[in-house]
């Protein structure tokens, strides 16, 4: 299930399920070759130029890198 609800987070949290953010989603995807490394590129840089979303680009370039030493 994908929430993007402090509420419905902290209820799964109570419930003892796993809770992933929006990066830790994407990453799982890529990991999974659900996404391409492209993919995820794109969608990271749109996140972090997004003024509506609050992950920072320096967040976004971390797990960026991250990703691409994991290769």
């Amino acid at each position: 299930m994908l929430l993007d609800d402090e509420t419905a987070r902290a209820e799964a949290r109570r419930l003892k399920l796993r809770v992933r953010g929006t990066l830790g989603v994407l990453t799982q995807a890529y990991r999974s070759k659900i996404l391409s490394f492209p993919d995820v590129e794109l969608l990271l840089q749109e996140i972090a130029a997004g003024p509506d979303i609050w992950i920072s680009a320096r967040l976004c370039e971390q797990v960026l890198q991250t990703l691409r030493e994991s290769e």
